[in-house]
């Protein structure tokens, strides 16, 4: 009886579905913003409100999983001061959250309000709490436009009075395009 059960189960064994060696391709926008970029940020100056500031930047992407980036910022604020910032961005657009970690704090909870579909290009909308107050209401609305040409990401903070204030705008075009300009 138990050679039967055996003869069987080695049958049945290649009809049975596979399963995958390989992790799943990155989303296709995603996918389309890795490499070198050149753009600016340009900010609210703390000290002057109302003034805009705008900086130089590098921006360097890589996927760090299906969902995820890994980003790296190269700041010239001013002669001999160069600044590094890294971040990383998990999404999971089937539950509309975002991780998104800066620096060495600890990652930020964020909530998909728009995500446009998986192409090439896409526009993701997202609101985030305070990192020391996660239960609180939302803070910040953030645009994340990404495409194979140009990738943007602009900060609104969110006021108690249901305004908003542009608090920083990143605008970058690849590093090849740009330096062809």
């Amino acid at each position: 009886m138990r050679l039967t059960l055996t003869a069987c189960l080695l049958l049945l064994l290649p009809n049975l579905p596979a399963h995958a060696l390989y992790d799943p391709a990155p989303d296709p926008a995603l996918a389309a913003v890795q490499g070198a970029w050149v753009g600016t940020l340009q900010y609210q100056d703390y000290q002057q409100p109302g003034r805009m500031v705008s900086l130089p930047t590098r921006l360097y992407v890589a996927a760090a999983g299906p969902n995820a980036l890994t980003l790296y910022y190269v700041f010239d604020d001013g002669p001999g001061k160069t600044v590094h910032w890294y971040e990383r961005m998990h999404f999971d657009f089937v539950a509309n959250k975002l991780a998104w970690t800066s620096g060495a704090d600890a990652p930020q909870r964020c909530s998909l309000l728009e995500a446009g579909p998986a192409s090439a290009s896409r526009s993701v909308v997202f609101e985030c709490a305070d990192p020391e107050r996660p239960d609180a209401r939302p803070t910040a609305r953030h645009t994340l436009t990404l495409s194979s040409e140009a990738l943007t990401l602009q900060k609104e903070e969110l006021r108690d009075d249901g305004s908003t204030l542009l608090r920083n705008r990143y605008a970058f075009k690849r590093a090849g395009a740009a330096m062809q300009d």
